[in-house]
This record gives structure tokens, sequence and C-alpha cells, in this order.
């Protein structure tokens, strides 16, 4: 509920960074079992949730007093910039639809994420990733260059939309060193932020104390990456604790994709290069300047350090997720690359500590210089606020929890009042959580889920020819309880289009699930002649292969031939606008928009199948098809 709550907070700013047709990118770290991911999921691909409440929104204002009207959970208006509306019929923005994909990065063990459990949002649209380590430990650094590898793989180096990190771990008895306990995994958050993030993306990470001047300085930084920041504290937050989030809003990026993260060197001690010195530079909070002091010092000493023993680093990742140029990604990179090494500082302290325990007691206390943050008076105006702020509130809770604890006797009659006004400005219905309901098919279960999907192809190789299992879709009925049926075929082979980008991950092991490449029948001669020739394990000599875009190919062997509109209609191409059009042949009249009744339903669809080749004599294939095209395109031949 944390999430609902922060996420009405800013208006569905999180679950709407992306338009509603489009796929959400988003990522979910330190955040074992993964009730974040969960609520995302379940409120992007699940039909909108209304309720009888009128529309009121809440808007964090931009001052220091902010924390008190978040705290109240006050209403405001906000204006958010609205995604792109596309037109779409009412019945239509009811349905459900696979709008988002997750990645994940936690801990293995009992922190780790339990897929399992999600029973609100689809679990197949999300993977965990572990990292080159196999541990989850977001404070290594080559499980952050395997994150990011991971994630520019799905998203082209795009990056994500939305990162979100609620990383804590036990403290035991020292509750008062739970802050600089907390430090580098504070750090390490925030970096992986940096590093994933797409241009315009959000970011939200738990904080606890907020007085350190560790903590301090990466706000302090975080600030200056983006266009805003906010320091909040849900009313899902226990009160008497000094849990709050910090909200940073609209990356500031030069570049038009995810910054990405430099290799991991060989040896990451050896790497690691003290912060130099630099000069002052004016600052003001959340100013939208990308440049840093001693940016130019920075630059040079940081090329000499991170380019040596990291080429086969960038060959294995396939140049996904690389942080490759240092000058295009200004401020951004060398905030990277000073968190990097920051973090490869604290890693070295431990361990030399944990070697010795003679050694000295090193740490590091600072991250950006003393004198330009104390020479910014309204960023020292609000951290002393919302500091004060919530002491305020948390010693009210307290002096509450002290009152309840004497006196038994005691109760507070409005929580269920307030728990159902909270879900219905949170927009949750009050139903309990169960699983979607599947049916069970106690006999020929394999030979119904293929003729309800498509057909199984045993021929997908990858580059090095590993042989996987592809499922080939080639109509849809149903896609997470959307009723597909009525709809055109292209519509429908979109919608199986947009599933299988969001529940195919570069990492996962198992078979995969695709589309097979749709074109008019005009354009197969062509298609055909381009097929390139490659190596196939099936067959001692080159054979025509298809190539996906993830590197994969498979063989052809049959051609689908597929009638979705009735008889008087065919398929063009404008000359003038290069667009699809309908012509009707009876009527010769031509259109942009085919009538909906003139579109084949899915029972209505008619499927004729031909082999690649036969050796039949009368038998029609797909030589014999290109043969007659060809023919009909030139007749003189």
């Amino acid at each position: 509920m944390k999430m609902a709550n922060i996420d009405s907070i800013f208006n569905g700013m999180f679950t709407t960074a992306a338009p509603k047709d489009d796929i959400l990118y988003f990522a979910d770290i330190c955040a074992g079992p993964g009730g974040f991911s969960e609520y995302t999921l379940w409120r992007r691909c699940n039909a909108p949730y209304h309720t009888h409440s009128s529309n009121t929104t809440l808007s964090p204002n931009h001052h220091s007093n902010i924390n008190d009207k978040l705290l109240e959970d006050t209403t405001e208006s906000i204006d958010h910039n609205s995604p792109t509306n596309k037109t779409s019929t009412t019945s239509e923005k009811q349905q459900p639809l696979l709008s988002a994909k997750g990645f994940g990065l936690t801990l293995t063990g009992q922190c780790d994420f339990r897929e399992n459990d999600f029973l609100a949002g689809p679990k197949e649209a999300f993977m965990a990733h572990y990292g080159a380590e196999r541990d989850g430990d977001v404070t290594k650094w080559s499980n952050l260059a395997s994150f990011a590898s991971s994630i520019g793989r799905s998203t082209n180096n795009a990056g994500v939309h939305i990162l979100m990190a609620d990383g804590g771990f036990d403290v035991s008895s020292q509750y008062n060193l739970q802050e600089v306990m907390s430090k580098q995994l504070y750090l390490c958050q925030c970096l992986c932020a940096l590093i994933n993030l797409r241009p315009g993306g959000h970011f939200l990470t738990k904080l606890f104390d907020t007085f350190t001047e560790f903590t301090i300085d990466i706000i302090y930084i975080m600030g200056y990456l983006f266009e805003e920041i906010y320091i909040i504290k849900p009313v899902t937050s226990r009160p008497a604790n000094s849990e709050r989030y910090l909200v940073c809003k609209n990356l500031l990026s030069p570049l038009n994709t995810m910054a990405g993260c430099l290799p991991a060197p060989k040896s990451s001690s050896s790497s690691m290069t003290s912060h130099s010195d630099s000069t002052d530079q004016k600052s003001s909070f959340r100013q939208k300047t990308r440049k840093f002091p001693g940016q130019h010092q920075q630059h040079q000493q940081q090329q000499t350090t991170t380019t040596n023993g990291v080429v086969d680093d960038i060959e294995a990742s396939k140049k996904f997720g690389i942080l490759t140029d240092m000058k295009e990604s200004g401020s951004l990179g060398l905030v990277i690359n000073h968190f990097l090494q920051v973090n490869e500082k604290l890693n070295q302290i431990k361990t030399n500590q944990s070697l010795s325990s003679t050694n000295p007691k090193l740490d590091v206390l600072r991250i950006c210089h003393t004198e330009i943050i104390e020479r910014d008076d309204k960023f020292m105006q609000f951290i002393q606020g919302m500091n004060e702020d919530f002491a305020k509130h948390q010693c009210v809770a307290l002096s509450k929890l002290l009152a309840f604890s004497q006196n038994h006797n005691l109760t507070e009659t409005r929580q269920d009042e307030l728990y159902k006004a909270c879900l219905e400005k949170w927009k949750i219905p009050i139903t309990e959580r169960r699983p979607v309901p599947w049916p069970l098919l106690s006999t020929n279960r394999s030979a119904i889920i293929r003729r309800l999907l498509g057909d199984l192809s045993e021929h997908v190789f990858s580059q090095n020819g590993l042989r996987k299992h592809g499922l080939f879709i080639y109509d849809v009925v149903c896609i997470y309880g959307r009723d597909c049926r009525k709809l055109p075929y292209r519509k429908r082979m979109e919608l199986a289009e947009q599933m299988t980008n969001i529940i195919n991950f570069p990492d996962m092991t198992s078979s995969n699930v695709r589309v097979p490449p749709f074109l008019r029948l005009s354009e197969l001669v062509n298609y055909v002649k381009k097929l390139p020739l490659l190596p196939c394990k099936d067959s001692p000599t080159l054979v025509p292969m298809h190539c996906l875009p993830d590197g994969f190919t498979f063989q052809p062997h049959s051609l689908l031939l597929v009638q979705h509109m009735t008889d008087n209609w065919t398929e063009e191409i404008s000359r003038s606008t290069g667009k699809l059009y309908y012509f009707n042949r009876l009527k010769s009249e031509s259109t942009f928009d085919l009538p909906e009744s003139e579109h084949l339903s899915f029972t209505e669809t008619h499927f004729t199948k031909l082999p690649w080749i036969t050796e039949q004599k009368y038998c029609p294939s797909v030589t014999t098809l290109i043969q007659y095209l060809e023919k009909m395109s030139d007749p003189y031949s």
C-alpha cells in the first residue's frame, strides 16, 4: 500500500510515466518480496478502478513546509503533464492491457522477490536479476553493470521510466546508527537510478534519518540531476519511526538514452581513485545547471582510470547498458563515475577492516564540499525545516503510542473509516487479494494450449548455436483478461507482439513466445529473396534463415496465408503518402480506415498453410507461389 499511497500523492506520476498503450518499463531494487512491483503491474495492466469520490488529487508544493501537507495527506490540485492520449473507444479503455515490464535486483535468500505471491498483477511481466555475482548485492560494481546491461538489452538502451528502491536491513539494537549503517545503501540505490533511468524518468528511494553530511550530500547532488525532488513520509509509513522517501522527478540528462554503467574493472580495488579537490562554484537548490565543481579536472582524471582492461567486458555485454562517452553524458556521467568510485572506496574499507581488527577505523564522511552546501541557503532551510517537521510528527506519534500502551482501555474508533477512505482515495478496491483463476485441464492439455496459442518451433538458434524452443503466435482469443475476438486481425497481432515484448527477457533460460513476421502478399517475393543463407545444425548446407531482433534465427518451414477482411476489400500502399489503405473492388472506393463490419473476427478469420518446399508434383508451396507472383509482376518474362 505504500506505493499506492505515494503514487496517489503525485497524482499517478509513477504509473503514468508512459502512455497507457505503451510499455511502462520499471525497475525495483532492494525491494523483496516485491510489493512495489505488484502494485505497478496491477495499476498498469488491469482495467481502471473508479471511485465514488470526486476527482481530487494530491499535489506536493515546492516549499520546505511540504511535509505538513504530505503527512496530513491533504488534497490539492496538481498540473502534471498527462501522457499522450490516443484515440480509443470507451469500452477499449476499460479493458485490461499488458503495458508494464519490470526488472528486479535484490538480495537472494530471505530478502528475495516472491513472484508467486504476485496475485494482483501478471508475474510473467517481471523478472528478477541477480547480477554477475549471482547474489543481487547492489553495492557490487559488477552487479550494477550487469543489471544495466540487462535493462539496456530489453529496452534497446532507452532505459526505464521509473526506478523504485525500498532497501533496508535489521539494525538490531543500533537504531541510532541506522542512518550511518545505511549510507552505502543510500548511495548505491541512487547510483542505480542514475545508471538505468531514461531522460525524464522518476526515482523513489527509502531513507531513514537525514542528519549526517553523507546523506545530505547525496540529496544535494540528486537535486542537481533532477528537475524537482521531494522528501515525504506517506501515511502508510509507521509514524513512530524515521522512515521517509526521497522522490526525484524528471531526470535531467543530455543523452537520448539511459546513461549506463562503466564496465566493472577486472580488479575493482586497483581502479580506485581518490576524489580530487576542486574549486567552488555557485549553486542553488534544484537548479537545472549541469555544471559541477572541478568538472574539467575530474573528467581528465577519470578518463585515465576507467578505460583499462574493460574491452572484454564491453564486448561481453554487447555494448548494452555501457556508459561509453563521459563527454556526452555531462554531469550525469561524472556523478555516476564519482558514486562508483566512492562505493569502491567503501567496499575497500570494509574489506580491510574485516581482514584485520588492528586497522584504523576509516570511513567516507562527505562526497561533496561543505562550503558549497552551506552557502546554499534555500537547500539548508529545506533540510532543516524537513527534519524539524518530521521530528514533531514523530514525537506526536510516539506520545500516542505511549498513551495507548499505558492505558489499554483507550480505543481508536476511526480506524475502519480511515482505512476505507484511504483505499477510496488511492483507487484501491476493498476486496481480498486472490490469485487469477485458471481453468483446470485434466487431459489433452498440450494440444489445447498449442491450438489456442500457436505453433511450437524447435529450430530457433542463437549466434553461438544454442537451440531453444519457441512458441509462435498466429492469432489470439484473449490476453490477460482482454477479449480480443472482435478486434481486427492486425490489432490482435499488435497486442500479441506487445505481450511477447513484455514477457520475453534477455536473461531467461526458458522458451520464448514470439510473433512471426507479418507481411503483405506483394512483399513476399522481396522478403524471401532477402533471407540470408546461414549454417544450420539440421542441414549440411547453408539454408535461408529469418533473423530475429534479439540475435536468434530460425529456418522457415511453412507460410500461413491469412484472410482477415471480407472478400470485397484489399490492402494497398499509397504511392503519395506511403500509408496503408483499403480498396473496395466492387465500389472502387478507397479508405484509410476499414469499417469494423468488414473485419473478420477470430472465428471468421481463415488460415491456409503452405509448406516451404514440397516434393509432391501438384501440391502448392511457397516456392511455387513465389514463381507465380514473379510471373504476375512481369508478364513478359
